[in-house]
């Protein structure tokens, strides 16, 4: 970011932390004012609010009273039609009785309505029945004054309920205005509290504010912002002082030149100004506005164009001295010319420095152009320049970038133009034309001036119009008043410095910053006809590339011995792929035997890698020379289908970015050969590799510290097409075979080089397109960690949306990974694993490139599991794993037998049991575990399809316990069968379960499992025949056993297992003599690190794997 940039960017900041809280205080007054009238509107709704209430009240009661009354009535009415319907001559018999003696009853109009029939019933069956008193008949008398007695009843009882309506709207009416009053009279004591609230909540914002006022005239950022404006202002050279000294040449590129100041609009409150000002007296001492160098970056060219009035010449011109005095003072010697053209006032505009132009001096500028001819002749001398530099570009997109990789710099050009376009004939303003449309790529820079508009031609990013009112420039897209840097009066000594020192040289270094600038720049090369790496820098401080896929440069091969600088050669080279190609065009492949060098690109993976190991396991070998040649046989036929026969064709035909090249880089790769020595199929494929795959786009690069190791393991054939060859500091013979030299080039010369080698330095041979031997010493370019993670990240930045996505893979072989239930889903789906025949196990990631590492349980004999290691945390997960991914499958279960003391069971008991769920057994006590050994014996037939793994922990303690008791038929025993269920019941039994599931919402219930027998009448015997029954014919009939020990010793212990038995055999690491006996090769597990495992199936293949972390 430019200075102008940042500091109008501070200062727009302190603005507006000032402003915020000019802002803030209006903010405060208006929210106080709407907060009353919102505590008034909310007062007067309350109110409307209550009396609505209170009137829907009693409305509401009154509804209810008189849908009551009006049931009242309509029951009065209804004993009156009862009382109607008995005789006359029955209702005079009747026998009065007085109203107190009435008690009120709610009337039953059922029953009255049955004595009603009764008493009118004139049948001899009445008559009849009223003499005996029959079905509830009685006398006459007695019946109808009974009646008439119960409407009496109900009669009191009407009236009582219809005085209870009256009494309850009374009281409803009472209530709701009792309420009313209540509530009116707290929200008239509540509103006084609200404003007065209202009030404080004011006064403390008022207050907060008046604090944030303070804080923000007291924060360090306005005093911060004057260090740092006089401390960019003495770097620019804005001070006369500096400039009455000496010169003394510039060593780097300034990232800017000050071509003057800006005033940047900074209006406030009167009484604010002077507190501003106090603590800002350089920036704001005119208490109006804030005043910042203008800056412009020297990282591309300047276009520059000045419109002036007559009267702003003088300054404008002294404006433009200033300019090329700080060109002079910032840029290295040597860097830059100057072309001064003033065909109206002949060079009086430069002032003092005249001087230059009239000394020897001409590296600056020769003379200042004046007349049609020297202006169009000197235009003509730079297009010249655009043509050499072009031709010396070769591909690079400018001199900027060019500078920024080369040591040897291409000067820059800055060409002054005053009173442009007068004495510009028709040929020097096509050359100028030509100028400006190259300006960028050959780094010429313009500054035109004249009193007039200036033409279409001089188009500029920077304008600044001089006018008699004040100047002005543009800059991020607003206007500011621009002041020019007057011309430094006290110049004499250091004008006459320069000319003293001026031919002095620049010095530089092999560090990676001196040749290469992280910029995020987007031009690539091009690999259609071969790779070129930088790497290295000559003594004439040019860079050398290595060159990679040639017809001369197929494979390279470097060697050092530890502290030379070979990882460091190794990164420059894979940085420098990086840097310069694009990831569609050049893809990488690096393996590291060592696993350490190349570790850091698992954290900063740049989008070239395609493949990344960090392995020495035989298998991985294997797997990724499959791999390769996988890939190339699949070039072969897709260039076979396109009628191409090299990558350069294809290149040619289909893009640049059509095919990746492959670059496959290996450390330590001496242990690659040796892994395939004795495996002529993929001594076979190497050589291949090196010898055939280059037309398909393939190029290795070896890298080890005893390249006569890793030589060996290659056929002579692949020897050969490794011409590339660069040899670091090493033993005298290790050199001679990396450089693979003739006593011929082996002379004094060359001994010497290598004697005097040192970190860093590098022999590097290579070969001419004719065939020549180029061989000489140079210095490997010194790129550190941070740079390295820098040009990754860089990459990763540039190519976001801008490449195809990689499936990259990643073999890391210092980690354990944590189990991923998509990547095996994935790998089922992909790879149409057969779930109907086998139980696939997934318990850790293989060490080879394949995705998964699984094996798989099937229904046949001995298709057991034995892990043996002293790792119990590897244990621990095998096991783990082999649960889980078992019970993955439908229609299976697990039985866990462990000895109580056993210690893997009392680490990772929890770890286990959360696996289980109901359906599962954990059994620790040995007549339970005796039970249920009887429990799974009497499931073995053929028509079980039910599938049971079952797990035993600390089985040596177990048969140990057994060893003691008696015999299985010695054992008085009842054991009761499991009673069957019906279909139907269990049907039944599910249906309840679901609806009683359902009336939850989904809450998980964790299972936990007790360490309780299964079958009720537990028995105790001697039970390892029948254990060992089990694992002799369990697997046959989907009972499969897994079975682990923490040594071999354990195994031999537990007499009466046999290891043929378990087809499915784990080992950790462990001696070789134990491995022999396990496995029957000592060197399978006797070699493993404390991360790896490996599985035998008694095929002859032997598997390595990492066991997955328990999360």
């Amino acid at each position: 970011m430019s200075s102008t940039k940042s500091l109008l960017q501070s200062a727009n900041l302190i603005y507006s932390s000032i402003q915020s809280v000019l802002k803030k205080d209006a903010q405060i007054d208006a929210n106080f004012a709407t907060v009353n009238f919102e505590i008034d509107s909310h007062y007067k709704e309350k109110v409307v609010q209550l009396e609505t209430n209170h009137n829907q009240r009693v409305i509401s009661a009154t509804a209810q009273v008189q849908g009551q009354q009006k049931q009242l009535q309509a029951a009065m009415a209804e004993l009156s039609k009862i009382e109607n319907s008995i005789p006359n001559k029955y209702r005079k018999k009747h026998r009065k009785t007085t109203a107190a003696t009435f008690v009120p009853k709610k009337p039953d109009f059922q029953a009255m309505a049955d004595m009603v029939t009764k008493i009118n019933d004139a049948t001899v069956s009445g008559h009849a029945k009223r003499i005996v008193h029959y079905g509830g008949y009685a006398s006459m008398s007695e019946m109808v004054n009974g009646l008439l007695d119960e409407i009496e009843s109900a009669r009191t009882f009407i009236n009582d309920e219809n005085q209870k309506c009256v009494v309850f709207i009374t009281q409803t009416k009472a209530a709701a205005d009792q309420e009313f009053q209540q509530e009116k009279a707290a929200a008239d004591q509540k509103k006084p509290l609200y404003i007065q609230q209202n009030q404080q909540d004011y006064d403390a914002a008022a207050s907060v504010l008046r604090t944030e006022f303070e804080q923000a005239l007291e924060s360090p950022d306005l005093s911060k912002f004057d260090e740092s404006l006089l401390s960019i202002l003495g770097r620019l050279g804005a001070f006369e002082d500096d400039w009455n000294g000496e010169y003394i040449p510039a060593v780097a590129y300034p990232d800017e030149i000050m071509l003057g100041a800006i005033e940047v609009p900074f209006a406030l409150p009167s009484h604010v100004c002077d507190m501003v000002k106090e603590k800002m007296p350089v920036a704001y001492a005119s208490k109006q506005n804030i005043t910042i160098p203008f800056t412009v970056s020297m990282k591309a060219p300047l276009n520059m164009q000045v419109q002036y009035d007559l009267k702003q010449k003088d300054a404008v011109m002294s404006g433009i001295q200033s300019i090329i005095l700080k060109l002079i003072r910032f840029m290295p010697a040597f860097s830059f010319c100057l072309t001064y053209i003033d065909p109206n006032d002949r060079g009086t505009n430069l002032g003092l420095l005249q001087k230059l132009s009239a000394s020897s001096v001409s590296d600056i500028f020769k003379k200042v152009y004046t007349s049609k001819e020297d202006v169009g002749k000197r235009l003509k001398e730079l297009e010249s320049f655009v043509d050499q530099t072009s031709a010396e570009l070769a591909g690079i997109d400018s001199v900027y970038t060019y500078n920024a990789t080369h040591e040897a710099k291409i000067p820059y050009h800055f060409v002054i133009i005053n009173d442009y376009p007068d004495n510009f004939e028709r040929n020097a303003l096509e050359s100028l034309k030509v100028l400006m449309n190259n300006s960028r790529k050959c780094g010429i820079s313009f500054i035109f001036t004249s009193s007039d508009q200036l033409n279409a031609l001089a188009t500029s990013d920077t304008l600044i119009q001089a006018r008699n009112n004040g100047s002005t420039v543009n800059f991020e897209g607003r206007v500011y008043d621009f002041i020019f840097d007057g011309v430094i009066p006290n110049c004499d000594a250091f004008i006459e410095s320069v000319k003293a020192v001026y031919s002095d040289g620049i010095k530089v270094d092999n560090r990676f910053t001196t040749f290469f600038k992280l910029t995020d720049n987007t031009s690539y090369m091009e690999s259609t006809k071969c790779i070129r790496i930088p790497f290295a820098v000559d003594s004439t401080k040019h860079l050398v590339s290595m060159e990679l896929g040639g017809t001369q440069s197929v494979n390279a091969l470097l060697s050092g011995r530890t502290g030379s600088g070979k990882s460091t050669t190794l990164h420059m080279l894979i940085s420098s792929i990086v840097m310069n190609y694009h990831p569609d065009d050049v893809e990488l492949w690096l393996v590291d035997y060592k696993k350490v060098e190349f570790s850091e690109y698992i954290q900063f993976i740049p989008p070239h890698i395609r493949l990344l190991g960090l392995e020495r396991n035989h298998e991985f070998t294997f797997s990724l020379l499959d791999k390769l040649n996988e890939e190339f046989q699949r070039r072969l036929e897709l260039f076979k289908s396109k009628c191409v026969s090299s990558i350069t064709e294809y290149k040619e035909k289909y893009g640049v970015r059509s095919l990746p090249r492959v670059v496959f880089v290996v450390d330590e790769f001496h242990q690659m050969t040796q892994a395939i020595r004795n495996e002529p199929h993929y001594v076979q494929i190497l050589e291949n590799i090196l010898s055939e795959y280059r037309a398909f786009g393939l190029s290795c690069v070896f890298s080890d510290q005893a390249i006569s190791d890793g030589l060996r393991g290659l056929t002579e054939k692949g020897r050969k097409q490794i011409s590339i060859r660069i040899a670091m500091e090493n033993d005298m013979s290790e050199v001679r075979e990396t450089l693979a030299l003739d006593n011929s080039l082996y002379d004094d010369s060359l001994k010497s080089k290598i004697l005097r080698m040192g970190q860093g330095d590098v022999i590097f041979k290579r070969f001419t397109d004719d065939g020549d031997i180029v061989l000489d010493k140079y210095k490997t370019i010194y790129i550190s960690r941070e740079e390295r993670i820098e040009v990754m990240k860089r990459a990763v930045r540039l190519s976001a949306g801008n490449s195809l996505p990689k499936d990259i893979l990643i073999i890391d072989g210092q980690t354990r990974r944590e189990y991923e239930e998509s990547v095996i889903a994935d790998y089922e789906q992909t790879h149409s694993v057969d779930l109907s025949r086998q139980i696939p196990l997934y318990v850790g990631t293989p060490v080879n490139l394949d995705p998964c590492f699984s094996f798989g349980l099937r229904k046949k004999t001995d298709a057991n599991i034995m892990l043996i290691g002293s790792e119990d945390e590897l244990r621990a997960s095998i096991l783990r794993h082999s649960i889980y991914t078992f019970k993955r499958q439908p229609n299976t279960s697990v039985v866990v037998f462990a000895y109580r003391d056993d210690e893997l069971y009392r680490q990772y008991k929890r770890q286990i049991s959360e696996l289980l769920s109901a359906s599962d057994l954990i059994i620790t006590e040995l007549n339970d575990i005796c039970n249920n050994i009887e429990r799974l014996l009497s499931q073995l037939n053929v028509n079980n399809g039910h599938r049971t793994l079952v797990c035993w922990l600390g089985l040596e303690e177990i048969a140990d316990e057994l060893s003691i008791q008696q015999e299985k038929s010695k054992v008085n025993r009842n054991i009761q069968p499991a009673p069957t269920v019906s279909t139907g019941a269990v049907d039944s039994l599910i249906n309840e379960m679901d609806a009683l599931l359902n009336s939850f919402d989904a809450a998980e219930t964790k299972i936990e499992h007790k360490e309780s027998p299964v079958i009720n009448t537990p028995f105790l015997y001697d039970a390892r025949p029948e254990i060992q029954e089990l694992f002799t014919k369990g697997s046959r009939y989907n009972v499969f056993s897994f079975v682990t020990f923490s040594s071999i010793k354990l195994v031999r212990q537990t007499k009466f297992i046999k290891i043929e038995n378990f087809e499915n055999k784990i080992a950790l690491s462990m001696s070789m003599d134990d491995s022999v006996t396990y496995l029957g090769r000592g060197h399978y597990a006797s070699g493993l690190d404390n991360l790896s495992a490996v599985y035998d199936d008694g095929s002859g293949s032997i598997r390595t794997f990492r066991p997955y972390l328990i999360n």
